[in-house]
Formats: structure tokens, C-alpha cells, sequence
């Protein structure tokens, strides 16, 4: 967590040390101050060096993030101003494009698992689009088919995050744990289409056909499922843009499981290529 001090940032605590050892590579620059008897680790980020930071947190070392600022006026109170993870970046695009690293396909999922089918919704908080499908596979097939889509954080149901936790995290991609009432928050089909029309800017008589059609369906389907987190996460982060639509079809494409990835090292490899400066790389 970083508190805007107006000239500069300061982390505290926990956050303060992480960014002393992960990105400045030395305690010296930590500084102490007094709260409560203890002595809380502090760090100071100019705001020339703060995009820097946020991109390696973000990019790099898989962390959540969040500024706090000042509210104005008589109530001087400490307010979230942003906030943002490995797969939702739309909160810091400015900080990231300023690093020349604007990673336009980084993605967040929300899964839901019933039996053999999968509810799959993805969210591209810096485009503002938002995929959705609902397909038949194993837990084992559901790493590689989100690595193909570029997903770098999941939001997983509590109740199913042993099943999948270990698996996406070989792979590099980081896990949230959602508690099970996001996933259930729609009690009818009538509150699922009002959401859909307010997210995706259009007429709820437009939901019947097209991409949506799949929303449009028994409020315990698993799609519908992972549309509630997905919903509940957007409403969460205070997140209000219009989204695009698009139907996601991952049985149309070959891709592999993380056994595969992990045995072909395709993670080092991607680390790597994201580490080029030039255009061919």
C-alpha cells in the first residue's frame, strides 16, 4: 500500500520492506517512524521513480497494490484512489505505459467448476473487454488454456481454490481467493440481464441474441457463476466503463496443460521475451 504524500509516496510496514529487498535491492533506504510504541519500517518513492515501481510490482513480482490519498475538505481521512493486481492494471495504465510496458493483453479470470463444466468469464480492465464462455474439460486443462489467453490473475471460488491454487501458480499466474456469496449474488435471470445491459452499454432486448445469449440462462449455470464475480469484482474496484463483449471459444484452439508448459519451460521463455527492448523481440 502506497500513501501519495503529494511529492512522493510512502509504503509502510510489510509493503515498505518488500520494495526495499525486491526493488531497491538493500535495507538503507528504509526509514523508521514511531506509532504506538513500535518502530514501523517506512520507504520513500519519488513520484519520477513511482511508475517504475508500480510496473515491476505489478508485472514482475505478481503483488497487489493500492494508493491512499487524502480526501479534501474538512474530513481529512485517508480514501482509496487506486488500486490494481497482476491481471487488473487499468488503475495504473498511465504509471505502466510510462515505463514503455504496456501490457495490453494482460487479463483477469473469474473460473467457476460444476462437474465437467466450466464457467469462464475474462476481463480486460486496460481495453475494457470482457470475454465470456462455458465449456466441458478437467481442472487439468484449465492452466494452459488460461495461459493461452494471456491471464495473469484468477478469481477462484473458496471452495475450489485446492483443486486449482497449486496448478496456476507453477505457471506464474497469481491466485485470489473469492469468498462463495460473489459467485452467488443473482437470485433471478431478471437481475443478471439488468447487469449485463448496464456493463455492456446496451438495450436488454439485445441480450437475447449474439455473444450475451450466454448470460441469458438459468442463474445456476457456471457462466452465470463466474459473470456474478466477475460483476462483483468490477462493482469491488469501483470499475464503471463500458465493456466490450466477446464470445471466448478456447476448444477451437490447441493448447497445452501445465504439465506441458512446465516440461517445455515455456514460463522462463516468456519471462524472458518480455524482457526485450527491441521491436523484433
Amino acid at each position: 500500500q502506497f500513501y501519495d504524500k503529494g511529492d512522493y509516496y510512502v509504503a509502510l510496514g510489510y509493503g515498505a520492506r518488500r520494495i526495499a529487498n525486491d526493488i531497491f535491492h538493500s535495507s538503507n533506504v528504509l526509514k523508521y517512524a514511531s506509532a504506538n510504541s513500535n518502530n514501523v519500517p517506512m520507504v520513500s518513492v519519488s513520484k519520477k521513480l513511482f511508475a517504475s515501481v508500480i510496473s515491476r510490482l505489478l508485472l514482475s513480482e505478481n503483488a497487489h497494490v493500492q494508493v491512499w490519498c487524502l480526501q479534501e475538505g474538512s474530513n481529512r481521512s485517508w480514501i482509496s484512489k487506486k488500486r490494481g493486481s497482476p491481471g487488473n492494471l487499468g488503475d495504473f495504465a498511465e504509471e505502466i505505459q510510462q515505463e514503455s510496458k504496456a501490457d495490453n493483453d494482460s487479463c483477469l479470470a473469474c473460473v467457476y467448476m460444476k462437474g465437467e463444466k466450466v464457467g469462464l468469464v475474462i476481463i480486460n480492465t486496460m481495453l475494457n473487454l470482457f470475454g465470456v464462455c462455458e465449456y466441458e474439460c478437467n481442472s487439468d486443462d484449465i492452466p494452459g488454456m488460461l495461459k493461452q489467453y494471456g491471464v495473469k490473475e484468477v478469481l477462484v471460488c473458496e471452495l475450489q481454490l485446492e483443486s486449482l491454487a497449486a496448478k496456476l501458480t507453477a505457471i506464474n499466474i497469481a491466485v485470489s481467493k473469492r469468498p462463495t456469496r460473489d459467485f452467488f449474488k443473482y437470485k433471478d435471470e431478471d437481475s443478471v440481464l439488468h447487469d449485463c445491459s448496464k456493463l455492456f452499454g446496451v438495450e436488454r432486448s439485445e441480450i437475447d441474441s449474439g455473444v450475451l445469449k450466454i448470460l441469458n440462462t438459468n442463474v445456476k449455470n457456471p457462466v452465470v457463476l463466474a459473470f456474478s464475480c466477475a460483476m462483483q469484482f468490477l462493482e469491488d474496484n469501483e470499475r464503471k466503463s463500458i465493456f466490450q463483449v466477446h464470445k471466448i471459444s478456447p476448444l477451437t484452439h490447441m493448447y497445452l496443460d501445465d504439465g506441458a508448459i512446465e516440461a517445455l519451460d515455456l514460463t522462463e521463455l516468456y519471462k524472458l521475451l518480455n524482457t526485450c527492448q527491441t521491436s523484433m523481440g
